[in-house]
């Protein structure tokens, strides 16, 4: 493709625009899903440790007070979350990788 847009006489902003960045999309979005996922995983572990409030925060004090069902209220959601924009992330990989 890049030697097309060459022959073609596009110029450098339009082989990034047209051609590279397409190109790329799909390998930047992967990217972005693993980014956000372990993103996730540390924000929570973060609130864990170092504020007062949050789900991570919220999960251990459920875990000192003994309140397991509101624990595993808290998990669930964090899961479903965690699986409800890896799906919209995978959506938009499949767009992206296949226009």
């Amino acid at each position: 493709y890049i030697d097309e847009g060459r022959v073609l006489g596009a110029s450098r902003v339009q082989m990034f625009l047209c051609i590279e960045l397409p190109l790329a999309l799909p390998l930047l979005l992967n990217l972005f899903r693993i980014i956000w996922g372990l993103g996730w995983t540390v924000i929570i572990a973060a609130e864990m440790l170092g504020v007062s409030n949050g789900m991570g925060y919220r999960l251990l004090d459920f875990r000192y007070l003994l309140k397991y069902p509101e624990m595993l209220i808290y998990l669930i959601s964090m899961g479903f979350i965690g699986v409800v924009t890896d799906f919209f992330i995978k959506k938009i990989i499949c767009y992206y990788k296949f226009n």
